[in-house]
């Protein structure tokens, strides 16, 4: 009979960059946050412990939902309010998890790019440095609950070299931008992509997205878009020559 054992940070790491594109999202949270790894077979789990009070913690299944991993963790961690299963996740894992007192909340994609695809850089596509510090600050963006104002990814991404900041310039106009963060080895994720409501439905977002995917791997990096909650994000994704590789299913305590 299998059993639950117990692994270092590091074994976690390990195992998961055996597949680094797969697991993004929980190779990101190995490195940001101070973390248990139980195992059970060739499923894991990486359980948050920098706040016991509000345990967070995320499940990985190889192909299968299994219940009796989920249901021994949670006899140790019934304080959970949050879950997020990434992988393939099933209809009968929706329902075992609603059973177990928790309710689906939301689903979003991870995508990576296609590398049978030929994306183009645009010319009317620039990626920001520090020499148009000026450039930006003339930016009035609208501010948007859950995005941060442009000039402070720009503070962070471009001057503090976090990531990086394309951006559709047209008429000396910048009418949106796609911005990206460093993320583990030789990988970068999407960050945010915006575009100005004036001059929405004018494919600037694939522009910009096909862009970024040509100037990552002409940098020998791995173009990835992590997170696309929304219909219109995979869309874009999908239209630039991203495909799905992982979804995660988000669920929280009834």
């Amino acid at each position: 009979m299998l059993k639950i054992t117990k692994n270092s940070k590091a074994d976690g790491i390990r195992i998961l960059s055996r597949n680094a594109v797969k697991y993004l999202h929980e190779l990101e949270l190995l490195q940001g946050e101070n973390v248990e790894i139980l195992s059970y077979g060739k499923n894991f789990c990486c359980i948050s412990t920098d706040n016991p009070a509000q345990i967070y913690f995320m499940f990985v299944f190889d192909k299968e939902f299994d219940c009796t991993f989920f249901d021994q963790v949670m006899k140790n961690y019934d304080d959970a309010h949050s879950l997020l299963v990434s992988v393939q996740c099933k209809d009968e894992c929706i329902s075992y998890m609603c059973s177990r007192g928790f309710r689906f909340t939301s689903k979003y994609k991870n995508y990576i790019y296609d590398k049978e695809s030929q994306g183009k850089c645009n010319e009317k596509v620039i990626r920001l440095t520090k020499d148009h510090k000026s450039d930006v600050d003339k930016v009035s963006f609208p501010k948007t609950s859950g995005r941060p104002p442009f000039s402070m990814l720009f503070d962070v991404l471009v001057i503090g070299k976090e990531g990086g900041i394309l951006a559709y310039v047209e008429n000396d106009i910048l009418l949106g931008y796609l911005s990206y963060v460093n993320s583990v080895d030789n990988v970068l994720d999407v960050d945010y992509i915006y575009v100005d409501e004036p001059y929405r439905r004018k494919k600037i977002g694939r522009t910009l997205a096909s862009s970024y995917a040509s100037w990552a791997v002409s940098q020998g990096m791995i173009p990835y878009w992590g997170t696309a909650i929304s219909r219109e994000s995979e869309k874009t994704a999908e239209s630039a020559g991203f495909i799905c590789c992982c979804e995660h299913f988000h669920f929280e305590k009834q």
